[in-house]
């Protein structure tokens, strides 16, 4: 469905020659694809299948899939343009067919889709498209929007061009009958022949008629395609703000998981510690009671046998060998406290380190709680800001910081 600019003119005028708005008109497409009954699929939803015809909105973009068990599929991004009809009139929107060859898959068959089968669509289509390269920006994307806005400006200093080119042809056929027209009248002025006068002063008419309408026209149009400018100027910064919205409540649970990886951290490390000077306070006391237990065994069975052989050479001295091996025992339980002292002081050391972990512990919990508390307050600040900015309500400012306080108690 063409849509020449005298349409554009009948249509303002029918909407009151409105300004402030940009009218929807509705266009259809021929879709055709080789090989034929491919699943058509619109902004990704089912249509029909080829070949069938589509009804579109000259003022949006679309994203045109078109895919086919065993084949390759195709997608395409539909947008509005300037365009000029058999008849030389220019109008905006899109062309009257589209016609599409599918690639068939290496090794592949040719597979029937159920047109409303959109799960099996799909995967038919991720599959597909993991074996060419297609880049298509979706509608209504920062990247799609920010294209629109660069061809409504080659479609509008087109339009101009254009106008330029038939403003220049028209002069030079008006100047050519205005000549005629000399040479009609004569060179005294007087009429010479009426009928080729008036004949050549109604095509001069019909000309400057027909430009001036051209110029009213065209202009209607440059109109309506500023307006669409506008329009996508406003939708793309709309859709630039909400990708910095997504953003920023990405690196907010970024991080939110970094601290909770950091607080699982220091307490893994802490308890890592705290097992590792358990287990060596345990195996230097057990070491050290072997030590001394041997030692004293060594000791004693040494002190007896020197007991029984004085006892056998010098029985007169029995008493005092006897009170010498009491020293020498006593020695030896003297030892046996020092290394059992020195066990008490190893334990007490690895009470200290067990103390020292737990300090560690509660002071990574108390930063992790002032990171929380930072977080809490960097993210209520900002919901302040949108408050402030009233890109949100009253009411939802107070739901979602009911909902921060609340995670901030967990």
């Amino acid at each position: 469905m063409r849509l020449p600019v005298s349409l554009l003119v009948v249509t303002a005028f029918l909407v009151g020659c409105s300004t402030d708005e940009d009218p929807v008109i509705t266009q259809t497409i021929s879709i055709s694809s080789t090989p034929t009954s491919a699943a058509v699929r619109l902004n990704g939803n089912a249509v029909g299948r080829t070949p069938t015809t589509i009804s579109v909105e000259s003022n949006s973009d679309y994203q045109l899939e078109v895919g086919k068990g065993g084949f390759s599929p195709s997608i395409t991004e539909l947008k509005p343009s300037l365009k000029t009809d058999s008849k030389g009139n220019m109008y905006y929107g899109f062309p009257e067919k589209i016609s599409v060859t599918l690639d068939r898959l290496p090794g592949s068959d040719e597979v029937a889709v159920p047109e409303n089968d959109e799960k099996q669509f799909r995967q038919l289509a991720r599959k597909a498209v993991a074996t060419v390269d297609q880049k298509v920006a979706e509608p209504g994307s920062p990247e799609s929007l920010k294209n629109s806005v660069s061809d409504i400006k080659d479609d509008i200093a087109e339009a101009k061009q254009k106008l330029a080119a038939r403003d220049a042809a028209t002069a030079t056929k008006v100047e050519g009958l205005k000549k005629s027209l000399a040479e009609a009248k004569g060179a005294d002025g007087q009429k010479v022949d009426e009928q080729r006068i008036a004949t050549i002063e109604a095509q001069i008419a019909a000309q400057e008629k027909a430009a001036e309408a051209d110029r009213q026209a065209t202009a209607n149009l440059l109109k309506a395609l500023s307006l669409r400018n506008e329009e996508l100027i406003r939708l793309n910064s709309n859709s630039i703000a909400i990708a910095k919205e997504e953003a920023t409540k990405e690196i907010e649970a970024q991080k939110a998981q970094a601290a909770k990886e950091a607080e699982e951290k220091v307490k893994a490390d802490a308890a890592k510690q705290l097992a590792e000077a358990q287990k060596s306070a345990e195996e230097q006391k057990a070491v050290a009671a072997k030590e001394a237990e041997e030692r004293t065994k060594a000791q004693l069975a040494k002190q007896l046998a020197d007991a029984q052989k004085t006892a056998e050479q010098e029985k007169e001295l029995a008493k005092a060998e006897a009170d010498k091996q009491l020293a020498s025992v006593q020695r030896v339980v003297e030892e046996q406290k020092a290394v059992a002292a020195k066990a008490d002081e190893q334990r007490a050391t690895a009470e200290q380190q067990r103390i020292a972990a737990e300090q560690q512990r509660a002071a990574a919990e108390l930063e992790a709680k002032k990171r929380a508390y930072a977080e809490f307050n960097s993210r209520y600040a900002l919901l302040e800001s949108r408050r402030r900015n009233k890109l949100i309500t009253e009411d939802e400012f107070k739901e979602q910081l009911t909902a921060l306080r609340k995670e901030l108690t967990k």
